[in-house]
């Protein structure tokens, strides 16, 4: 071979590979309308082929009715209900699709199969469009034999998640746990499934166990919905619910990252706000902006912090998150605490404390937010700076009883911090002697370096430093005292 035809050779297998990799890389879309009774499948807005069989309409539309509900797959026992496939057996209906698959190159496209004879579904990716609407489209469904799907809402699975919901905001972990472990099992279809496996990884979430039940629960809802655990987008789906679902669990993986790693995570939650703006989901934007908050602060862009927390204050309004705005009212009351020479620090302390007990003033009155005892820590340690000590005492004792319900390893770390320093504060003022504080603040920060350790907080550094500090004899410090020592 001469080196021209050799060139040409290798122009033209680049070109077919180049042409190969366009064609099975572009994304495919499939459009269906039941008034005309027709089904388009495209490419690059260019048709491959027009589906006008009944039969065939019917298994598209079932398919497309299946990706909408998001349940993962259409078995063959479904199709063979339909009037378009009566008389023909399951173990034929397998058959004849996978011949239609294996033949029609279009089709092929726009269906993912497993063992090619069982089940079959829209992939994640493909484009859909229906003209008719839900209701539409189940009516004209049913009216060809396919059978009621399952609800959703069974007493059973309702039953045990309303008590989950309970439980998780009364700090209730371990019930939460074992209700929501009940409504996971009688969970009967996408919806009711990704709801509980939700609520079960924010339930463990609340003891600090993030990390194990995610992967546990994720790798269950995946076995339960019949798909790859790996990948999140077909784990939790990309209908609006399970959206959601994922911008809550990407807040949460958030939230536990400092450093390099909040940097990292900042990105993602910028992309993920882009989404839920183009969406317009105000529940997931104003979940989002209290995240973005957060990983200002810790950025130490704390103006920035400031703007993104009045957000998502102002959004859970709207869409009456409490929860998220019981959050964010804290997160507004920290930032305000760490924000440098902008304001004094007696006015940064009292816009704090307002803040903090309107937070615990929802936590109360409406009983939202009762899964963490942050607002409470957060408060005590403010009143034992300004040696406020009975009501400090108070929410000391208060949060106690909230941790001893949640076991969360991260609150009982924090709240060992208020009696530490609380214990040192009191010294300086001579309620305790010198020798009794130093005792108390050593012996509440050791155990609050060992709870640290457990989690995926930087906090023990904190409780070390103040150890170090009373090693040098420099006792503890207040980190927002206001008031000169006695």
């Amino acid at each position: 071979m001469s080196p021209s035809e050799a060139l040409i050779t290798i122009l033209s297998d680049s070109v077919s590979a180049a042409v190969f990799s366009h064609v099975f890389t572009m994304k495919s879309a499939l459009h269906i309308d039941l008034e005309t009774a027709r089904a388009t499948i495209s490419e690059a807005d260019a048709s491959l082929e027009t589906v006008d069989d009944e039969r065939w309409l019917q298994f598209l539309a079932r398919l497309a009715y299946a990706r909408r509900r998001d349940d993962a797959w259409v078995t063959a026992g479904h199709i063979a209900e339909l009037t378009g496939w009566k008389g023909v057996s399951e173990t034929s209906v397998g058959k004849i699709v996978a011949k239609r698959v294996d033949r029609q190159i279009a089709i092929g496209r726009c269906v993912d199969n497993e063992k090619v004879t069982q089940r079959w579904r829209l992939p994640a990716d493909l484009d859909l469009h229906v003209v008719q609407d839900d209701a539409q489209l189940r009516s004209w469904l049913s009216d060809r034999g396919m059978a009621a799907p399952a609800l959703p809402t069974t007493v059973e699975w309702l039953t045990n998640v309303v008590h989950a919901q309970i439980a998780f905001y009364r700090g209730e972990a371990a019930d939460a746990v074992r209700a929501a472990e009940l409504a996971l099992e009688h969970s009967t279809e996408g919806r009711s499934l990704k709801v509980s496996a939700l609520l079960l990884i924010r339930a463990e979430d609340s003891r600090g166990g993030f990390h194990e039940a995610r992967d546990r629960v994720e790798k269950r809802l995946a076995i339960a919905r019949g798909v790859d655990p790996s990948i999140q987008d077909v784990v939790w789906g990309t209908d609006p619910l399970g959206r959601h679902c994922q911008t809550r669990l990407a807040s949460m993986e958030a939230l536990r990252s400092y450093g390099a790693s909040a940097a990292a995570h900042r990105t993602a939650i910028e992309s993920a706000l882009k989404r839920a703006k183009d969406g317009a989901d105000l529940s997931r934007e104003a979940i989002l902006y209290n995240t973005l908050g957060v990983l200002s602060r810790r950025q130490g862009d704390c103006a920035e912090a400031r703007f993104h927390l009045a957000d998502a204050i102002a959004l859970s309004l709207i869409v009456n998150d409490l929860f998220t705005l019981g959050g964010a009212i804290f997160n507004l009351a920290l930032t305000a605490l760490v924000e440098k020479g902008t304001r004094s620090k007696s006015d940064d302390v009292a816009f704090a404390r307002a803040l903090l007990a309107i937070a615990i003033k929802i936590d109360e009155k409406v009983g939202i937010g009762r899964s963490s005892a942050q607002a409470e820590i957060l408060l005590a340690r403010l009143l034992a700076g300004t040696f406020e000590f009975e009501e400090s005492g108070r929410l000391i004792e208060t949060a106690f009883k909230m941790v001893q319900r949640t076991h969360s390893p991260y609150d009982n770390g924090c709240l060992l911090l208020a009696r530490a320093e609380l214990a040192w504060a009191r010294g300086l003022q001579g309620q305790i002697s010198r020798h009794e504080a130093v005792t108390l603040a050593r012996r509440c920060l050791d155990e609050a370096e060992r709870f640290f350790l457990q989690t995926d907080n930087d906090g023990w550094h904190y409780a070390h430093e103040q150890l170090t500090r009373l090693d040098r004899g420099d006792g503890v410090a207040l980190p927002w005292r206001t008031c000169p020592s006695a």
